[in-house]
């Protein structure tokens, strides 16, 4: 029989993972959730029909990203 404490230690560690996990796993939907909302909105057809350059509304896509 395992003393208590080792018992202890074994389910902090299966919080942790399963914290870790619910982590990785809320990273890729934040990016995923910005550009299906994009699609939905259609924010970049609308930037081009204006006459917004290209280069000039990915640049500020690449800026804004990085800063947040």
């Amino acid at each position: 029989m395992m003393p208590s404490r080792n018992l202890i230690d074994h389910g902090n560690d299966i919080v942790i993972g399963v914290l870790v996990m619910i982590a990785m796993a809320a990273v890729p939907a934040m990016v995923l959730f910005a550009v299906v909302a994009e699609s939905v909105d259609q924010h970049k057809h609308l930037q081009y029909i204006s006459g917004c350059n290209p280069v000039v509304y990915w640049l500020s896509h690449f800026c804004f990203d990085f800063v947040r």
